[in-house]
Formats: structure tokens, C-alpha cells, sequence
């Protein structure tokens, strides 16, 4: 469509412009691509077949062929920093790899590059980094604030459509936000939108509810991929804490499943741990956060129904895991209501110091 009225027997066009976008876009991802760039140049979601929004954006967008091209070029090279997690920043490879990592936290949220909601508003962010409107540390603190407004939803069981849409138009809503109490810069503007009163961001008595009210465990599809990433996210935390080197989760997320302490079938020596009171322990926490852990998944019919402690000392148990989540697991001597209230509010803690609500600048405030 793009091509057509050029002449066909010059292959300059082709070379010039169509081949590097080929070349940066991922054969996968490229569908994804020119949705994003609808996305980007519209303001909104493409609500129809791509071909037919893509055929009218072509007549409408007043650019002739090579200027289309160049554009779609420009997006290409931005689009590539995403996807191949390849970010043009050599002369501090610290800042460098924050943001790779912060990207590939983000990929690692959804399971395919169609579902990512945040990707058109990460392109518009990159784009201007790249007309040096946005620094590379405010670029960290932009992907920093959609992961915790992606956590704190899905953490939440808020229906994800309405975030697609929202990103859609974060960037346009920033830049002609015009609060003087919401300061000028860029991020400070950000969090503003994401902290009104009619914002998109779960508060802190919201995610505690969450905590001690959701079912986990009747999560389809793609969702479960999330779920293992919060796990992750806690893995990771409990890494920190004990001021170790940890498994690389985020990149080998795919490589763990879900597994349930206390087992979804009792037996009699569960029944005797728990206590009289086992069956209404059982139905309460089952498939509260505060029972489900990753494992590898090599090893899940191992573990099965065992008693606690054996599921702990036996071989690949908590207490040997590559995973301090389930070290930590492995510290309790029994499992039971205690033990699971006390992991309930320190991965509420956990969750409000890795996801904490923003805090407005103080400045922009005054």
C-alpha cells in the first residue's frame, strides 16, 4: 500500500526505508507494530481491521510516500528499543541496563506483544527521548510508575480494556495538562493523572483488601502469566532482603509454576496440622496469595499433598530452592492460619514498598 506508487523497478525505496523497518521490527511483533503507530498518530485504539484503518490513516495523514516512510522508520527504530530490549544509551551502561531491565519487567507481564497495554504510551515516551524532550533517568521512572499502575489493577481485579485505552491517550493528556499544582515536568505531570481523584490507580486500602479477599487460582490465559510475575516480584524482594545474588526470574519467568503450600486436597496429616478448624482454614486460604509460591515445575508432582515438613526437607524442597520466597517458606516449623496471616501482611508490606502509591512532588504541590 505504501509502495505501490513508486516506481517498481527501483528497488532504492524498498532498501532505503521498508527493509530497515523489517529489519527492527520482529516478523512476530509486526502487526503489533503498525497498530502501535495507528495508535500513536491517532490518539486511539484501531477499532476495525488494521489493513482498512492502516488504508484510511494513508489517505488522510497528508504525507506522501517517502515522508510516510521516513515516519514509519522513525517509529521502527523507537519500537526496536522496546522489543529488543536494545536501548541507545552506551555512554552509561548503568542507566542502560535499568532500563532494559524495567522493560523487560514489563514484557514479562503479558504473554504475547499484542496484550502489552502500555506500549503505545512506552513509544511515545521513547520518541521523546529520542527529540531529547525526556532524560534517560526520567525514562526509568515512567516505566517504574506503569508497572505499579499495571500491578496495582490487575492486583486488584480491575478489568484491564480500560487501560488500553487510557494509555492511548497518556501522552497527549500530559503535555496539555494545564495544573499548576501539577508542576511542568513530564513524570511530576504523570503522577499527577495517575493519583486523581478519578485516576486509574488502586490506593493502598484497595490493594489490603485484595490481599485478604481474592481468589488466585481461577486466573485463565494470559492472566496467569501476571500472577507468576507478582510471585516473581516477590521473589524478587526476598531476594534483596537476604542481600544475595538471585535467579534471574524475570528472564526465566516462563520456567516456574504455580504451586499451593497448604495442598488442594487434605489429608488426614494436613487435617491434624490444621487443627480442628481445618476445613474452614482450607476454604478461606487456599488460593489466597499468602499459600501460593513458584516452583520448577519439574518437580510439582513431588511436592503433591505431602505434609509440610517433608515438602520442605525433602529433595528440591523450599528449604533447598533456588528461591528464597520458598527459603523463607521453609523458616516455619508448621503451616497453618498463623503462618499464613503473618505471610499475608508481609507480602502486603512487600507490595507497598516495591509498588508504593506516588508521591507528588512537593513543589509542584505548593
Amino acid at each position: 500500500l505504501v509502495l505501490m506508487n513508486l516506481p517498481q523497478e527501483d528497488t532504492y525505496y524498498y532498501d532505503t526505508y521498508w527493509k530497515p523497518i523489517e529489519e527492527k521490527v520482529l516478523p512476530w511483533t509486526r502487526d503489533a507494530f503498525v497498530r502501535f503507530y495507528l495508535e500513536a498518530k491517532q490518539g486511539s485504539v484501531p477499532k476495525k481491521g488494521l489493513y482498512y484503518e492502516f488504508k484510511k490513516f494513508r489517505a488522510s495523514c497528508g504525507m506522501n510516500a517517502v515522508q510516510l516512510l521516513q515516519d514509519m522508520q522513525r517509529h521502527a527504530e523507537v519500537f526496536s528499543w522496546i522489543d529488543w530490549r536494545q536501548f541507545p544509551l552506551e555512554k552509561d551502561q548503568n542507566l542502560k541496563a535499568q532500563i532494559e531491565y524495567r522493560l523487560l519487567r514489563l514484557q514479562r507481564m503479558y504473554s504475547g506483544p499484542s496484550q502489552r497495554c502500555w506500549t503505545q504510551f512506552g513509544l511515545q515516551c521513547m520518541l521523546r527521548y529520542q527529540n531529547e524532550e525526556l532524560t534517560a533517568a526520567q525514562i526509568i521512572e515512567v516505566l517504574r510508575l506503569v508497572e505499579t499502575l499495571i500491578f496495582r489493577r490487575w492486583f486488584c481485579n480491575r478489568k484491564p480494556n480500560a487501560l488500553e485505552s487510557f494509555f492511548a491517550s497518556l501522552d497527549h493528556k500530559i503535555v496539555t495538562l494545564n495544573e499548576p499544582k501539577a508542576g511542568s515536568d513530564y513524570v511530576s505531570k504523570l503522577k499527577w493523572l495517575l493519583c486523581a481523584p478519578d485516576a486509574q490507580l488502586p490506593l493502598d486500602d484497595q490493594l489490603e483488601k485484595t490481599f485478604l479477599n481474592r481468589n488466585f487460582n481461577y486466573i485463565k490465559g494470559p492472566q496467569k502469566v501476571m500472577r507468576n510475575f507478582m510471585l516473581a516480584c516477590f521473589e524478587e524482594e526476598h531476594a534483596h532482603g537476604a542481600k544475595s545474588e538471585q535467579v534471574n526470574i524475570f528472564e526465566r519467568l516462563s520456567a516456574f509454576s504455580l504451586e499451593h503450600i497448604m495442598p488442594q486436597s487434605l489429608t488426614d496429616q494436613w487435617k491434624a496440622a490444621l487443627g480442628p478448624d481445618a476445613e474452614k482454614i482450607h476454604g478461606y486460604w487456599l488460593h489466597r496469595i499468602a499459600n501460593l509460591t513458584l516452583i520448577d515445575p519439574s518437580f510439582n508432582s513431588k511436592y503433591s499433598n505431602r505434609p509440610f515438613k517433608e515438602k520442605c526437607k525433602m529433595e528440591h524442597g523450599y528449604a533447598h530452592s533456588a528461591l528464597y520466597s520458598s527459603r523463607a517458606i521453609a523458616q516455619h516449623e508448621n503451616w497453618g492460619e498463623a503462618e499464613l496471616q503473618q505471610r499475608n501482611d508481609e507480602l502486603y508490606q512487600m507490595a507497598l514498598k516495591i509498588r508504593p502509591y506516588p508521591t507528588l512532588d512537593n513543589k509542584a504541590e505548593s
